[in-house]
């Protein structure tokens, strides 16, 4: 073989080897960059779901924790009497209000970003029916109820209302799911700690 061929095959192949690094680096990068995009957008729907939780679990504030008092304050050893049953009316009716102001909050929370979210706000939503469908009940009853027998229709309201999730309450109560579970660890409302930046330690 001439020193020419031999100079121009070993040209080829030093060309050969540079294409092929240059193609394993492009890959290589391409490929990091894949994973970081992919991280930053499962951080960023993380923080999504932190938010929705933080949304979700403050939800019940504008249900007055002691919503129940007028009821089991009015329950006692002795017979309730007729002067017991416009205020029995009075507070089933500030409490059906209330709980139409819960059912409102959780109509103008935002889109749960995940199934399991969506289904949680279902349930919230069912609960809260459930417990207004069954004062309805009382309401209808309470106007023809036996004086002496009143007291039960208390008893019967305030454990139902000492019975609905309160913010702190909201996490352990519906959001179980894992994914759920972690966001509500960072949302205070939640009664979980917020997130801390490690920039600038």
């Amino acid at each position: 073989m001439s020193r020419n061929a031999a100079t121009a095959l070993s040209a080829v192949f030093l060309a050969f080897g540079v294409a092929a690094c240059s193609g394993d680096e492009a890959s290589n990068e391409s490929a990091d960059g894949g994973a970081a995009t992919a991280t930053a957008e499962e951080q960023a729907a993380a923080a999504e779901l932190v938010d929705w939780a933080e949304a979700f679990c403050a939800a019940p504030e504008v249900v007055p924790v002691d919503l129940h008092l007028p009821f089991t304050a009015s329950a006692h050893n002795t017979p309730t009497t007729e002067e017991d049953r416009q205020p029995l009316l009075d507070a089933l009716a500030d409490t059906d209000q209330a709980l139409a102001e819960a059912l409102a909050a959780i109509d103008d929370l935002p889109l749960g970003p995940t199934p399991g979210a969506e289904a949680a706000v279902g349930q919230y939503r069912a609960d809260l029916e459930e417990t207004r469908t069954a004062l309805a009940e009382y309401t209808e009853i309470a106007p023809v109820y036996v004086p002496a027998d009143l007291e039960g229709l208390f008893m019967l309201a305030g454990f139902d209302l000492m019975n609905l999730p309160y913010p702190l309450m909201m996490a352990e109560t519906y959001l179980t799911e894992p994914d759920l579970a972690e966001a509500a660890e960072s949302a205070p409302a939640c009664g979980g700690e917020p997130e801390t930046s490690s920039e600038g330690s």
